[in-house]
């Protein structure tokens, strides 16, 4: 097997997989207890704030669906040099995007941001690598849709736990 993405190394596709099971068992848990609350007379104050929450549990959920599908593709093919920088850029970027969330490490309000345009432009950087090895013969054209659709579900599981902390970041405020 080739070198992975380092964000998703050591990922137990299994573990992940009965993560997931146990919050979309919450999520079902929460949209039944939900459907309670709609049938009794809430404000309009609450009925916002509850529509918020819900839609923070949806970027949460996404989120997850999201690394089940890339921890579920293999990461094989990135031994080229260039690859492997590229993937490793990447995922340092999206690591860094999750921890400007942790509240022990991140004084700075706009670092999130800083960190998703970093995410961004490592994806960005990482799906030229993939296609540029694609097209010249270093990756074939499977191992190629296999590292962009991997990356890709990745990219996306990051973005929807990023809008996630945003919102919830703003539930917080005063």
């Amino acid at each position: 097997m080739g070198a992975s993405i380092p964000l998703l190394a050591g990922a137990d596709a299994a573990r992940l997989k009965t993560d997931h099971a146990i919050l979309s068992s919450l999520d079902t848990a929460i949209e039944r207890f939900v459907e309670r609350l709609r049938s009794a007379a809430l404000s309009q104050a609450v009925s916002a704030r509850l529509a918020e929450l819900l839609r923070i549990q949806r970027y949460n959920e996404s989120g997850a669906e999201q690394a089940v599908a890339a921890v579920a593709l293999s990461a094989t093919g990135l031994e080229d040099a260039r690859l492997a920088s590229a993937a490793s850029a990447f995922a340092g970027a999206a690591g860094a995007l999750l921890s400007a969330w942790d509240p022990d490490t991140s004084a700075d309000a706009a670092r999130p941001d800083a960190a998703l345009h970093a995410m961004e432009a490592g994806y960005e950087d990482l799906k030229a690598a993939l296609l540029s090895a694609g097209a010249d013969s270093r990756l074939s054209l499977t191992e190629m849709e296999q590292a962009l659709r991997r990356s890709s579900a990745l990219r996306r599981a990051v973005q929807q736990v990023h809008k996630a902390q945003r919102r919830l970041s703003r539930e917080r405020e005063p």
